[in-house]
């Protein structure tokens, strides 16, 4: 009798629990409510560019894209931090962006200053050539969105009407750094938020102070 049940309950094994199927289950990530003033751009435009120079003002760079004056966009090295640019003049292919990090992102020495060779140059940062790749994403104009809850993977955002799901969009608030991700749902001009990289929870919490 008893090899019989053991038999049975190597064939026939007993079914997980209802609980392992639980919804609420499915988030793995903590969420912190929140109540934080931010910024949404959406992200319509992926384009690879070649940066020519770089200063502490900022960069020229070459792109096949069409650009204009006063667009901010974002620009990343590395798929992991974005940087917020505004394009300051155009010229075919080449650009000029106002990066205030320029320096950094690129690994710069800041210490080069151009002093001039006329009477009344004023010093300022040094251009120096450079030759790096980086990707540029751009898009419509940006709105601005309140941060309702916010975990290492994803954020609830109130932004209203006019998103979608599969839109690709970047969220910047206060000091945090930018994050990047993707639209997962939408409803009633709110949106579900997942980011591609994981969130820093703790510098959003230091922006509710």
């Amino acid at each position: 009798m008893l090899l019989k049940q053991i038999r049975n309950y190597l064939v026939h094994p007993s079914p997980p629990s209802v609980a392992a199927f639980d919804p609420s289950e499915r988030r793995t990530s903590r969420r912190r409510t929140v109540f934080l003033h931010a910024t949404v751009y959406p992200v319509d435009v992926f384009c690879d560019v070649r940066i020519c120079d770089a200063s502490a003002m900022g960069v020229k760079g070459e792109a096949n894209v069409e650009l204009s004056v006063g667009q901010v966009m974002h620009i990343t090295t590395d798929e992991l931090t974005y940087h917020a640019g505004t394009v300051k003049w155009v010229l075919g292919r080449q650009f000029g962006l106002n990066l205030p990090n320029a320096l950094q992102m690129f690994d710069v020495d800041p210490e080069y200053v151009d002093h001039g060779m006329y009477e009344g140059h004023q010093p300022r940062p040094l251009r120096q050539q450079i030759n790096a790749t980086a990707r540029l994403l751009a898009g419509r104009p940006p709105r601005p969105a309140t941060i309702r809850n916010v975990s290492s993977t994803g954020m609830l955002i109130d932004t209203g009407p006019g998103l979608r799901p599969g839109q690709h969009i970047i969220v910047k608030a206060g000091n945090a750094p930018c994050v990047y991700g993707r639209i997962q749902w939408a409803a009633a001009g709110k949106i579900g938020f997942k980011a591609y990289n994981a969130i820093s929870t703790l510098a959003f919490a230091c922006l509710e102070d």
